[in-house]
């Protein structure tokens, strides 16, 4: 599976977004299927990049300054991983299609422009949705949507959660 990907920067006091957070993804999953359920694994490859203001403190005879530098374009998680477990509620519709609907968890680890050593990493957890049409025993086509969290780690020495 592909996709798009949107965030939103929620920060600390050294980051702050200052436009939209666009990505992609490319997701392969394993699942196992039972009548109701679904569990499995998967990895996401991905990338999340943005505008951001990072703001600079400095401490002068215990005075805090702060001057904010105005990032144009930030590698925010570019590129990431993410290895992750699923679990589903699958329901069914006549013939070869079903619904579904789960959890996710995993880790995630990244490279980006902003921490003191460009390396991030966090959990995630996330939600997915979606619809399966089979095709036949072994293929499926699925369509589906989904959302994640994650807190990532070592940017500008603190903990911003995306």
């Amino acid at each position: 599976m592909t996709g798009l990907n949107t965030a939103i920067l929620q920060s600390n006091n050294y980051i702050d977004q200052d436009g939209p957070i666009v990505g992609m993804q490319l997701t392969m999953k394993a699942m196992r299927n039972w009548r109701k359920w679904q569990f499995g694994g998967g990895i996401e490859l991905g990338a999340l990049a943005g505008d951001v203001n990072q703001n600079q403190i400095t401490r002068i005879g215990g005075v805090e300054y702060t001057n904010t530098v105005v990032s144009d374009w930030e590698r925010i998680a570019a590129p990431y991983i993410a290895p992750h477990l699923r679990v589903n509620y699958k329901f069914k519709l006549p013939k070869r299609v079903y619904f579904y609907l789960g959890g996710m968890g995993g880790l995630m680890m990244a490279t980006n422009t902003m921490g003191s050593n460009n390396t991030s990493y966090g959990w995630l957890a996330g939600g997915n949705f979606g619809a399966v049409i089979k095709l036949n025993k072994l293929i499926s086509l699925d369509i589906s949507e989904g959302f994640r969290v994650t807190e990532i780690s070592d940017v500008q020495g603190d903990r911003p959660n995306l």
